[in-house]
């Protein structure tokens, strides 16, 4: 995948109590078995995030807590064309779809149910806003609230 594919990789936890975020390097992206690893170098207690935004409209979210990973993509058409959106599918076990399907969620919707977002909220979220990662990350900080911390690392990264 190539790097100029990842708009940007922002790293999200929460640290004696408060929510921290810090940019990644595009290239953290390359595959996600280095996107794990980067994600999981930060202190998080109850798991790290990571909020990927690949060629402007597929949002992808990644907890990594100690060995459990789990991943929720907002369009399952994006592994067409991105190595990482592939990868993403093979892991959660989805079946590749063709690029001319609409756009589908794919993985674990739950996994920020013990931040208060059911996965019922995530889908309303990703439909709401057409899909579009800027719009649903940001719906998604504001409810774990760092909002700013968010958008500070999101603009560190020169997205």
């Amino acid at each position: 995948m190539a790097i100029s594919d990842i708009d940007f990789v922002v790293a999200a936890y929460r640290e004696g109590g408060h929510w921290s975020a810090s940019p990644l390097p595009p290239r953290a992206a390359e595959s996600l078995e280095n996107l794990i690893q980067a994600i999981r170098q930060f202190p998080g207690e109850g798991g790290n995030l990571g909020f990927i935004s690949i060629h402007d409209d597929t949002a992808v979210i990644i907890r990594v807590a100690g060995n459990d990973v789990r991943v929720c993509m907002s369009d399952a058409t994006a592994a067409e064309d991105f190595t990482l959106a592939a990868e993403i599918l093979d892991l959660v076990g989805e079946p590749h779809v063709d690029d001319d399907d609409e756009p589908a969620i794919a993985g674990d919707t739950t996994l920020l149910n013990d931040f208060g977002i059911s996965g019922r909220d995530f889908v309303s979220l990703c439909e709401e806003n057409e899909f579009y990662p800027d719009d649903i990350f940001a719906e998604i900080a504001e409810k774990l609230g760092c909002t700013a911390a968010f958008e500070h690392a999101r603009d560190e990264s020169g997205a």
